[in-house]
């Protein structure tokens, strides 16, 4: 009897979240419409940029959910020294990465972060290819690298990052369906290849 009633409840369970999840898709998909034309070029960059790394949805969710596509270009409650850039690059992480020693050096590249949106994503791209290399051997590599993006070699063993993970790749679906909606893939898609 207690199996049956656990079956039960996994069944309504499973349930409730696909539906939950869908409900907060269809958010996100609307908010992907009412983006103004700033934060839809960097949207499209990011995609573009992304793609030739097999990224192109995870580097534009990571500017959506770490900036709203470059609306918000600080965090100083990140990290130790901040997050700065459409994708909120940790200053320590790129400091220690780019051997940047002084606070003069640091508090440059915050700057070129922030204004530099190419450097940026290079940052970001060499962060999730990280992560994504770090959590290969995972059941799910993708969401992992998403929770290391958020909180490091804790990934989805951290309750932050399986919850930055979970919102990403509702995130990546969201984009997925606006994309598709208008036609944006293909286009993007070819214009990479020539």
């Amino acid at each position: 009897m207690k199996k049956i009633l656990l079956v039960i409840a996994l069944v309504f369970s499973s349930v409730y979240l696909c539906a939950n999840d869908q409900e907060t898709i269809a958010r996100y998909y609307r908010q992907l419409k009412r983006l103004n034309e700033d934060q839809l070029k960097i949207m499209l960059f990011s995609y573009k940029v992304g793609l030739e790394y097999d990224l192109g949805y995870a580097l534009t969710a990571v500017a959506w959910k770490e900036s709203n596509f470059g609306k918000y270009l600080i965090n100083i409650s990140d990290g130790k020294e901040g997050a700065y850039g459409v994708y909120h690059i940790l200053l320590d992480t790129a400091a220690s990465r780019n051997k940047l020693k002084t606070a003069w050096d640091r508090s440059r590249y915050a700057e070129r972060l922030i204004f530099e949106i190419d450097l940026c994503a290079d940052e970001a791209i060499t962060e999730l290819l990280y992560w994504k290399k770090y959590f290969k051997r995972t059941s799910t590599p993708w969401k992992a690298m998403f929770a290391g993006y958020n909180a490091g070699s804790k990934g989805m063993k951290s309750v932050a990052g399986k919850a930055y993970a979970d919102d990403a790749i509702l995130r990546v679906k969201a984009l997925q369906w606006y994309f598709k909606e208008k036609g944006l893939e293909e286009r993007l898609s070819a214009t990479k290849a020539k």
